[in-house]
């Protein structure tokens, strides 16, 4: 953001944003997508390199990469044919109402793409965030079933699809149910929904529930029996999603802007429509590229530690879990056979009776301390899923 930006001669910006050139819009919309579909590989090749099988959030994935790479294309062929990142040709109507009731080819090629645009930002949005929701799900779920995270996730999961199928549908009707309304002369923006409305209401709804998203794991890690450090560690490498708001919060500000300085028939659409569908294009771009980066952090990096904390967060997960199904079970047992064999009300016969069990028993897991033995039989596993996102030990394995 910087001082009043310099406007095209004849026009008009009315923002403190300076438009996006046409090298910048070029190098978002070929580099971001390149980066996402590597990123998209390189998870799909841990998955199967290290047997950790494929979940719903990496398939999940996959269409928004397809639509992420969608979004380039269109920009480019924008810009292609000399509308996107290109100053606004002069109607050569001069009338005064010329813009509200006439449109050039290259006015309606430009609102055609910014229709594109629209529309198909939302779905990927609306796939990024069930992606990032299901990763944790395959963390966090699995290792405590019954646990409220469970039920907020899901939760998250209903709204984000609401989300994207009422914005994906606004989107499309918001002149009516005509179409081409769309990508009409201006005076058809009276018809259906306000689309500056609309347009808030999206980029403000988006960045709440990236936020909300973001934040969700970050109760459920603080409560975990780690190290300070180690609990830090986690929480950076899952907000790395968080890099994509930048240009969410640009965007909203630029598009509050724009609708303030209104329309006029000395402003620059062209390039105020750019600069918008630009940063649709970064946070797009930046949001699959940090939707993938924890999936593949260990190819960048050699950081044992790191990959060490990780494998142990969801063994944690999974033995808190067990202690509370058995501490209810205990409970729901202790009454029918209480003091059967003439101990005290305070269980210590019974303590000693479990204890001789544990002498005979060999099918334990010791997780470094005598209170955290854990019986095998099937009932609990703390070998961590955490392999899903391709940490693995120095020894190559899966962890």
């Amino acid at each position: 953001m910087s001082s009043p930006a310099k406007a095209p001669v004849g026009y008009t910006n009315g923002t403190s944003f300076v438009w996006n050139t046409k090298g910048e819009v070029i190098a978002a919309a070929a580099v971001l997508p390149f980066l996402g579909i590597l990123l998209v590989a390189l998870r799909f090749y841990s998955r199967i390199k290290y047997k950790s099988g494929l979940g719903p959030d990496d398939w999940l994935i996959v269409p928004a990469m397809v639509i992420v790479t969608g979004m380039g294309v269109t920009l480019l062929v924008g810009v292609g044919r000399g509308v996107v990142a290109h100053t606004t040709k002069p109607n050569p109507d001069t009338s005064k109402n010329a813009q509200l009731y006439q449109t050039t080819p290259e006015q309606e090629f430009m609102k055609k793409v910014e229709f594109i645009i629209y529309v198909i930002m939302v779905p990927a949005y609306g796939f990024i965030k069930l992606s990032v929701i299901y990763f944790y799900r395959r963390i966090f779920v699995k290792a405590t079933p019954d646990s409220r995270f469970n039920i907020v996730t899901h939760v998250t999961s209903i709204i984000v699809v609401a989300w994207t199928i009422v914005f994906f549908f606004l989107e499309i009707f918001k002149r009516g149910s005509y179409v081409p309304d769309n990508w009409g002369p201006l005076i058809k923006a009276k018809q259906g929904i306000n689309g500056a409305v609309l347009n808030n209401g999206l980029f403000v709804s988006d960045f709440i529930t990236d936020l909300w998203i973001v934040l969700l794991p970050i109760p459920l890690i603080v409560r975990l029996n780690m190290s300070t450090t180690k609990k830090l560690t986690v929480i950076g490498v899952l907000l790395l999603g968080a890099m994509s708001f930048c240009a969410a919060i640009v965007r909203m500000v630029f598009n509050v802007q724009i609708v303030n300085a209104g329309l006029a028939k000395k402003t620059d659409v062209n390039m105020g429509l750019t600069t918008l569908m630009y940063w649709s294009m970064v946070e797009a771009g930046l949001s699959l590229i940090a939707a993938n980066l924890p999936s593949v952090y260990s190819f960048f990096s050699q950081n044992a530690s790191l990959q060490s904390t990780f494998s142990s967060l969801r063994s944690r997960l999974s033995l808190r879990s067990f202690r509370s199904t058995e501490k209810l079970r205990g409970r729901s047992r202790s009454k029918p056979y209480e003091h059967m064999d003439g101990s005290s009300s305070d269980g210590s016969t019974h303590k000693q009776a479990f204890g001789e069990k544990e002498n005979h028993d060999a099918n334990y897991i010791y997780t470094g301390n005598e209170t955290d033995k854990i019986p095998t039989g099937g009932m609990v596993s703390v070998r961590s899923d955490i392999e899903s996102q391709g940490f693995r030990s120095e020894g190559g394995r899966a962890v």
